[in-house]
């Protein structure tokens, strides 16, 4: 399975803290360390009690007994012991979370190159990305604070347990402090849930914003009043209702370390002046209980903002490997060859595809079609704009599954995708790579060849097996994307729309000269086009219209 894809996800209840939340998925994820790590930690909160006792002891005994170099001896060596178990305890786990974090990545994007084309755009291509990119990195900027929080859990208990041991009613009073903190961070955590869900919409709508003021650059700089209300609407908006919706949170969480800090502080005097005079025979470690309270670590609240977005960003991530791993059942596995004996044709037959809502209502219908494509053919596919050719072009080369009918090669039906290996195309919306990946031993005065009939030698050039530049042209672009296509030189190649950015001449050329050549060649060629000056080149022209062949 790839990237692990067995692998059961436990959802964390909503209202666990943070750091809880955030240590639960690093032992999930990271169980060959388990075992050394809670060894660690379970020993790290020993030196904040015992260096509280040891001050403790030194205090009270100063006023009748000289100062003593066996209690600075034991402070110096618990201190060095806490720094080099708290340093390696803390390097570890921030070690620990980059690895996970890092693993976390790859296992997702291991899900995304498994699934098909219809899942990956039901779940959203920039939902996706923005998860990746976003949520990982606030997992991985949150490890420092991480490690910090680990600290502080454990030497709080331990100087809880420290308390125990030394007076059950100081134990009481501190205890009742941290109660109280506990049922107002109860009490807040539905408001701080929420408010952390809304500043993840915003963001998300936020970053959808961005990519829209990118790839719409032209579009909005045209128009000015297009553009401000473009801006305000979609990334100032999501912006402060992002920014305010952290600020809620972040004024809860401080507002609890404050209350912590004031508890804590009142609970040591408490443990010094009250508990004496209430219990006289609490006088001998009234010093000692007041210093272990004082000493307890608070940084766990003061971190508590950015811990909850982290915890955050595991809730996202984990809910986004459970989409993938729904859509990995619907997926064709990826394990496709070409067939042995050659290529002669492939076939549609009562081929059928919906597109659906989110409600699952059939927005579009597609078929049924049946269409066959022998080798060493030119094949157009023609229509108006939103008749279904693109979506024939997807269920040809086996990145849409057909809802009935079936695909056959060389007249044997075949599994969706089987067919992919033979495929070189040029979508639409296609990407541009800068290298020739998988084809490394593409000779690049080959590719050069291809650079010069393509008039962009003076443009791009092929070094060290990539192309030097790709800031070009939508038409350029396209030419250099057909280059790449060239040297794949598998026996089929699909075209969706590639003239329709290109000068008169290129186009010509590639209707006169190029599919042709490649007929020659017997390789088979699957156009759509608009172009009807050059119908007459194809083998086959296939009419489509609203998702229908209709000739």
């Amino acid at each position: 399975m790839p990237g692990g894809q067995g692998r059961r996800h436990r959802k964390i209840p909503e209202k666990t803290w943070p750091t809880m939340k955030l240590l639960r998925f690093i032992f999930d994820e990271a169980r060959s360390s388990s075992i050394t790590l809670l060894i660690l930690l379970f020993f790290l909160g020993a030196p904040f009690s015992l260096i509280g006792y040891i001050i403790g002891d030194a205090i009270s005994g100063l006023p009748g007994h000289a100062a003593s170099f066996h209690l600075f001896l034991a402070f110096s060596v618990v201190a060095l012991i806490g720094f080099w178990m708290n340093g390696t305890v803390v390097t570890r786990m921030i070690a620990l979370v980059e690895q996970i974090s890092d693993r976390l990545r790859r296992r997702i994007l291991d899900r995304v190159r498994a699934i098909d084309l219809l899942e990956f755009d039901a779940i959203g291509r920039a939902n996706i990305y923005f998860m990746v990119s976003s949520h990982t990195r606030r997992i991985s900027d949150a490890t420092v604070l991480f490690g910090r929080a680990v600290l502080s859990i454990f030497g709080t208990t331990a100087c809880l347990v420290m308390l125990a041991c030394i007076s059950g009613e100081a134990l009481a009073v501190v205890a009742l402090a941290i109660v109280i903190v506990g049922v107002v961070f109860a009490l807040n955590q539905v408001e701080i849930a929420r408010t952390h869900e809304l500043a993840r919409q915003s963001e998300q709508r936020y970053f959808h914003g961005m990519s829209g003021l990118v790839n719409g650059f032209k579009e909005l700089r045209l128009h000015q009043r297009k553009e401000e209300a473009f801006f305000q609407a979609e990334i100032a908006s999501a912006g402060v209702a992002a920014e305010s919706a952290r600020s809620r949170a972040g004024v809860r969480l401080f507002l609890n370390y404050l209350l912590y800090t004031v508890l804590i502080l009142i609970s040591a005097g408490v443990c010094l002046h009250l508990l004496p005079l209430m219990f006289p025979e609490l006088s001998n470690v009234a010093v000692h209980a007041a210093i272990i309270a004082g000493l307890i670590p608070l940084s766990v609240l003061r971190d508590l903002p950015l811990l909850s977005r982290a915890a955050s960003a595991v809730d996202g991530l984990q809910t986004l490997e459970v989409q993938l791993d729904a859509a990995l059942v619907k997926a064709a596995p990826n394990t496709a060859r070409p067939p042995a004996e050659g290529f002669r044709s492939i076939a549609l037959h009562d081929v059928e595809f919906r597109y659906t809502g989110r409600d699952g209502e059939v927005t579009f219908p597609v078929g049924p079609l049946s269409f066959e494509f022998p080798a060493g053919t030119v094949s157009f596919i023609v229509g108006g704009n939103g008749s279904g050719k693109s979506t024939v072009l997807k269920l040809l080369t086996g990145l849409y599954p057909p809802l009935r009918g079936t695909v056959t090669l060389n007249g044997v039906p075949i599994a969706m995708g089987a067919q992919r290996p033979l495929f070189t195309t040029i979508f639409g919306d296609f990407q541009l790579f800068d290298r020739l990946y998988g084809y490394r031993s593409a000779p690049p005065e080959q590719v050069k060849g291809w650079l010069e009939a393509l008039h962009l030698a003076g443009r791009v050039d092929y070094v060290d097996g990539r192309f030097t530049d790709l800031r070009l042209s939508t038409g350029q672009r396209k030419r250099l994307a057909l280059v790449a296509s060239l040297v794949e030189d598998r026996p089929i190649f699909a075209f969706d729309e590639w003239a329709a950015d290109q000068d008169p001449e290129y186009r010509e050329w590639f209707y006169l000269e190029l599919l042709p050549m490649l007929k020659a060649r017997g390789k088979t060629v699957i156009a759509v086009t608009h172009d009807d000056r050059y119908f007459p080149v194809a083998d086959q022209l296939l009419q489509m219209d609203k998702g229908r062949n209709v000739g």
